[in-house]
């Protein structure tokens, strides 16, 4: 859904820009041959029509700069349609000056402001009665001042913006993937006024293929994102990732004595399981000691026995994502390589569905968790501790 690369290497045709930065960046963009002109000029310009700085263009983005007064904790948005030579469509341009504050615990690109501002200007215009064109895609160009402080966290925030989990009539990537299932093509390109280096893109890439991979999991409603589905998943993240699965699940979890985990899964359809990825870099030893992450997978949570009441079930699809996070952050580290070229690296995701059957876990029992443990259950409510505890 987002591509982050230059200008130059934009295959498909630009249906609408957004443009963000500080009011001081993009006001310095008014004059003649800046960037954001090229930029532009670049965007709305294919083989059968162009965008040129001549006549009104010129006076409309000047116009819309002038004209943007962002606040203190709020930022401004100003939209304009550039004319294109030889084309009865104009292009949409949308430009979004930040807040002129930042908190001193957030970042100095406003991450909030942007996913915000990119998340409401996302879609693709498509004229009455047509359908979106799959060849076109939104171009949005960043700006901001201190870019070696901003330019990471400005990336992840576009990212963020661009929902990935779709399941409405026939636009569908819902999980489990099956062959009807139709993913959207890269719809976000996004560009600096900064060209970034190699490995920044590679970093930023891989990173924002991880937020929008936890966010989709995350997103996924759990009659299709069950625990079987989830390691799936998992095993999916291995193969891309040249890394090592391993998955107990059900009642090897018993056997095994992995006793938190399965108390909590053991009453729903799809049994509970401890899914372990392992990567080992290249050269690396496989023994040396590596860092592990551990992630709560708990796909839905009804409270068990010690049931949520009140309405506070709604929304607990989320329990998992934990898990989800973890799983992301790992296949980023290791396809980027920016932590994880000495070290092996390890995620360690504890997924259970924490349901309601004859199965289930009740208060009072008593459970012997991996470490040898034991546990007297006072609330099923409480079993985020139990997995972790195994994990």
């Amino acid at each position: 859904m987002v591509r982050f690369g230059a200008l130059s290497n934009l295959q498909k045709r630009v249906n609408r820009v957004l443009v963000v930065g500080s009011l001081e960046t993009l006001q310095q963009q008014g004059a003649a041959g800046s960037f954001l002109q090229q930029t532009l000029a670049s965007a709305g310009s294919t083989a059968s029509e162009s965008v040129t700085f001549t006549g009104a263009n010129p006076v409309l983005l000047q116009h819309a700069l002038a004209h943007l007064n962002p606040t203190t904790d709020s930022g401004a948005t100003a939209q304009l349609l550039l004319m294109r030579e030889a084309s009865a469509d104009a292009l949409h341009v949308t430009l979004h000056a930040l807040p002129t504050m930042v908190s001193r615990s957030n970042s100095f690109a406003r991450p909030h402001s942007i996913s915000a501002f990119v998340k409401s200007n996302c879609a693709l215009f498509s004229k009455t009665g047509s359908a979106e064109e799959s060849d076109e895609a939104v171009l949005v160009v960043l700006m901001l001042p201190g870019h070696v402080d901003t330019w990471f966290a400005a990336g992840a925030a576009v990212a963020r913006a661009a929902p990935p989990y779709v399941h409405k009539q026939k636009k569908i990537n819902a999980l489990p993937i099956t062959e009807e299932s139709t993913t959207a093509a890269d719809q976000l390109e996004v560009v600096y006024e900064t060209p970034l280096t190699a490995e920044q893109t590679a970093l930023v890439q891989h990173t924002a293929n991880a937020i929008q991979l936890a966010t989709r999991l995350v997103d996924a409603p759990p009659n299709e994102l069950h625990s079987d589905a989830f390691i799936a998943e998992a095993r999916a993240v291995a193969d891309r990732t040249n890394s090592k699965a391993t998955v107990i699940q059900g009642e090897e979890l018993r056997e095994k004595g992995f006793g938190g985990i399965y108390g909590v899964g053991k009453a729903a359809a799809h049994a509970p399981a401890l899914v372990v990825l392992t990567h080992v870099p290249t050269g690396a030893d496989a023994s040396a000691k590596g860092v592990a992450m551990v992630g709560k997978g708990i796909i839905y949570d009804t409270g068990g026995l010690s049931i949520k009441t009140g309405g506070f079930m709604v929304g607990m699809k989320r329990d998992m994502g934990g898990a989800a996070s973890l799983l992301a952050a790992f296949e980023a580290a290791c396809l980027s390589k920016n932590t994880t070229d000495k070290t092996p690296l390890h995620v360690v995701l504890c997924i259970a569905e924490n349901s309601v059957g004859p199965l289930a876990t009740r208060p009072d029992d008593i459970h012997t968790l991996y470490s040898g443990k034991t546990v007297e259950i006072n609330n099923t409510d409480a079993e985020g501790r139990l997995v972790l505890a195994d994990g």
